[in-house]
């Protein structure tokens, strides 16, 4: 991942699913860590926003999931 990206990714190779992960305000993408390591477990990349602040929030979900979209195409992708 890049240091600039903006979100963070817990990847397996050949997913069996995706999961686009968003947390509330207060928290960061870390505390998916756990949540994450489960799902690898099972054949299943997760991806976290990893934004400081909450104001373009909104669109960084929905810019990720277009990242996830064109790194997986033909995968269903699930919000957690």
């Amino acid at each position: 991942m890049e240091e600039d990206a903006g979100y963070r990714q817990w990847m397996v190779p050949e997913p069996r699913a995706l999961l686009l992960l968003v947390h509330g305000l207060g928290a960061y993408c870390g505390r998916w860590q756990a949540t994450a390591d489960f799902f690898m477990k099972h054949g299943i990349s997760s991806f976290a926003v990893d934004r400081p602040d909450f104001k373009d929030y909104c669109s960084e979900i929905l810019r990720l999931r277009g990242i996830i979209s064109r790194l997986n195409p033909a995968k269903k992708i699930f919000l957690a």
